[in-house]
């Protein structure tokens, strides 16, 4: 996923000062709205919740503990993302670009040995339940250019190019973490 983010009034906003008091007042009306469909749904909840069995403190029921076997096994990854943001009106003298790319992010469940595969959580000596997790990680960067090549005037073919150039690097990390379920609210 390629994405090039430039000041708005780059593209001009379209928005006159007569429709700004109509559009701040449509997006309050928007909020209140939401906030009043949240309340409603605040309230079914409670009282689904008052009027069902839950279990007794300690106990874990069937949801909690699926849901617990699920998070311990989830799996994450995500490849080739670079986000440029380029501005030529704060300093149009000096225009300038920054930005993020990641070849690949991956993250999965290990066991004690750090092998991958399908596990059942398992407690501590405290009754803390482990979750042990691999992050992988390649090619990621962060980057500032005070001198840059304005991507947003190429043609829409070359800043492909120009997007998918920028993946190539040996650069490979590995992170090993061990998550205590003490330290995670409750979900359920």
């Amino acid at each position: 996923m390629f994405v090039l983010a430039v000041p708005q009034s780059s593209f001009g906003s379209g928005v006159d000062a007569a429709n700004a008091a109509a559009i701040r007042h449509q997006e309050q009306e928007r909020l209140r709205s939401q906030k009043m469909y949240l309340l409603r749904q605040a309230e079914v909840l409670k009282s689904l919740a008052d009027a069902t069995n839950i279990p007794a403190e300690g106990e874990k029921g069937f949801v909690h503990k699926l849901t617990e076997k699920i998070l311990s096994n989830l799996q994450l990854t995500v490849k080739r993302i670079h986000v440029r943001f380029e501005d030529t009106l704060t300093f149009p003298a000096k225009p300038f670009s920054f930005g993020f790319r990641l070849d690949e992010l991956r993250t999965f469940s290990v066991n004690e040995n750090g092998e991958e595969g399908f596990f059942v959580p398992t407690a501590d000596a405290h009754g803390a339940i482990l979750t042990r997790k691999r992050v992988f990680l390649r090619n990621a960067a962060l980057y500032w250019d005070s001198k840059p090549q304005l991507w947003q005037d190429l043609p829409f073919p070359a800043m492909i190019n120009a997007f998918a150039q920028t993946f190539a690097g040996p650069a490979v990390g590995v992170s090993h973490v061990v998550i205590s379920g003490r330290s995670i609210p409750n979900l359920v």
